[in-house]
């Protein structure tokens, strides 16, 4: 084992064992807290119910492998991971469309109604049965030059030889399609909130006001999340082009790029949303109110215990 694969593969276990503990951790307080408030908390269950997954991937298999440059499983197994990992990364294209429509017809149009509970539940439905389905052909029908899980390159790589249908056929057309279309949303929203910002007629919206300026942040949070995305495939087709063959731990920044888009998501509602933070940190703020309040009794007490001695 030399230095550089020692580094990167241990870097890769840490940071998905650290994306999971964070997204397990939000995951809870989500189904908990927020199952039966805003549909975008339905929205949000799912995408990290898929993430947990893709991170879980990598610190159990993709991580452990590069580390010790070697795979104890048979073919077969890596076939089914990358399966998986294919299956889940055309669903989480179709969500960032989702995501950016969700937030297109809630800030422009100020429609959130129209993404019912119910409504967010059928499309997640749709959108996994869809991409196991898409994912099923490109690995198992087509069967040739698939994206594979390999901890020779310590991330994903095309591995047959020969005329690529899945990648000109699903995955380019994928990854094209869904970060292209939901820049539109996204761009859309940027130039209404300059146009009403700068309107007089924003001062008669003054009661709305907070809540608008919430839900645009949120817009742009999930904007972020879309870049990632967008990078990380990006560096797929290039990195693998630029980088010298002796140098394939380089490639490493795919998964690190993309372990930090399926954490993004997780600390979005961590840092910015002020109501999950409340139930996500209630346990700390209520073991310091027991505290505070031990010291209260124990002070009062000392005082007591004073007075009476005088």
């Amino acid at each position: 084992m030399n230095v550089k694969q020692f580094i990167v593969g241990s870097s890769l276990i840490l940071m998905s064992g650290i994306s999971l503990i964070i997204n397990i951790s939000v995951l809870f307080v989500l189904i908990r807290h927020f199952l039966k408030h805003n549909s975008i908390y339905v929205l949000a269950i799912t995408i990290i119910s898929g993430n947990i997954v893709q991170v879980f991937l990598v610190f159990v298999y993709l991580g452990p492998t590069s580390l010790f440059q070697a795979d104890i499983l048979p073919p077969i197994a890596n076939k089914f991971f990358s399966f998986i990992f294919l299956a889940l990364w055309y669903i989480d294209m179709a969500f960032i469309l989702v995501m950016a429509l969700n937030r297109f017809l809630t800030v422009v149009y100020q429609k959130e109604k129209f993404f019912t509970r119910t409504c967010c539940w059928v499309i997640s439905a749709i959108i996994y049965s869809a991409g196991f389905v898409t994912a099923f052909c490109g690995d198992y029908v087509i069967s040739c030059c698939t994206a594979y899980i390999d901890y020779k390159v310590y991330s994903y790589t095309y591995l047959e030889p020969g005329y690529n249908y899945v990648n000109n056929y699903i995955d380019m057309p994928v990854n094209v399609t869904s970060s292209s279309v939901c820049s539109v949303p996204y761009i859309t929203i940027f130039i209404y909130v300059r146009r009403v910002n700068k309107s007089n007629t924003a001062i008669s919206y003054a009661v709305p006001n907070h809540r608008r300026k919430r839900e645009v942040r949120y817009a742009l949070q999930f904007a972020a999340c879309s870049v990632m995305a967008c990078v990380a495939w990006i560096l797929f087709r290039i990195l693998p082009v630029i980088i010298h063959p002796k140098a394939p731990y380089l490639r490493s920044l795919i998964v690190h790029f993309l372990i930090g888009h399926y954490t993004a998501n997780s600390l979005i509602f961590i840092i910015f949303n002020a109501e999950f933070k409340r139930k996500f940190f209630r346990k700390s703020s209520v073991v310091s109110h027991v505290v505070s309040n031990t010291f209260k009794v124990q002070s009062e007490q000392n005082n007591c215990n004073l007075s009476a001695t005088k």
